[in-house]
């Protein structure tokens, strides 16, 4: 709705050959591939599902962003796994004075704060944010759109061991819930159909320039849920799926006159875990 349009570092991306579907959260296509294709990092640390629905895109607060690049031309190095491309965005530099931004509107809410810490050159940058989809309808009636949106990110930098240490921590949630029936549900229950999706990476980066070149070392913790609740009648059918995912990244990039070298050894494990209930009438 262009009346309801946000700031959104995910839109400054599209044009070309990307594509979104601003009224559904179904992510970022990049040459026609589908959404979870997409790699998404902040700060070297994967992110799970970095949108929002209902008047917000992106899950990515704007003003705690500083650069994104998107890398679609040729496979990532560092994360091969992403098909289509790689959405990488770097959080602002915290300064070297206090400062504080934010905005309020119909659809959402957002602080940011970022300054330094003392010794060290050590920083930090936090932001939150809270999405608004419930009260832009102006009514309680049952069919409108209802739920809860937000996100908050904290990094922290100082120097260590010759080099940058970055900590990072990154959580987003939705739940967006319509009435289940048109006609109103028997005995006043309000039946509800849901449907929510949550994610949170932890992660360090620890970096180092060497001779014509970088030394890099990740770690990283993400973890993702996705839910739904359909209720036909007063028996609910629900879905539910997560998955977590642990992994670190030892690279080591020199650039030459002529050419560009990069080594490394990445390490992770995924685990998915997946759970339904349907009607008794149907069975398990």
């Amino acid at each position: 709705h262009p009346g309801l349009l946000e700031p959104d570092v995910l839109q400054a991306l599209s044009g070309g050959y990307v594509v979104f579907a601003l009224e559904s959260p179904s992510g970022v296509h990049i040459r026609g591939g589908g959404s979870d294709q997409t790699a998404y990092v902040i700060d070297g640390i994967p992110v799970f599902s970095p949108y929002h629905a209902a008047g917000v895109f992106s899950a990515w607060n704007p003003d705690a962003i500083e650069r994104l690049q998107l890398s679609a031309v040729a496979p990532s190095l560092a994360y091969p796994d992403a098909l289509s491309g790689v959405v990488e965005a770097t959080t602002r530099d915290p300064g070297d004075r206090l400062s504080a931004q934010g905005s309020v509107s119909s659809t959402q809410a957002r602080v940011t704060l970022a300054g330094p810490l003392g010794g060290r050159r050590a920083g930090f940058v936090a932001s939150m944010r809270t999405g608004f989809p419930g009260p832009i309808t102006g009514s309680h009636d049952p069919s409108y759109l209802r739920g809860e949106t937000g996100d908050w990110l904290a990094t922290l930098r100082f120097d260590a061991l010759g080099g940058e240490l970055r900590a990072l921590g990154y959580g987003s949630g939705n739940e967006i819930t319509a009435a289940a029936r048109s006609d109103g549900a028997p005995s006043g229950i309000d039946l509800r159909n849901r449907f929510d999706w949550y994610s949170r990476s932890l992660g360090i980066e620890w970096r180092r320039p060497v001779h014509r070149g970088l030394a890099r070392v990740v770690a990283w913790r993400v973890k993702g849920d996705d839910g739904a609740r359909w209720q036909p009648d007063s028996t609910p059918v629900e879905l539910a799926a997560g998955r977590r995912d642990v992994g670190m990244l030892a690279m080591l990039e020199r650039a030459g006159t002529r050419a560009r070298s990069t080594a490394g050894i990445r390490v992770e494990e995924s685990r998915t875990w997946y759970a339904t209930t349907s009607l008794p009438s149907v069975g398990p």
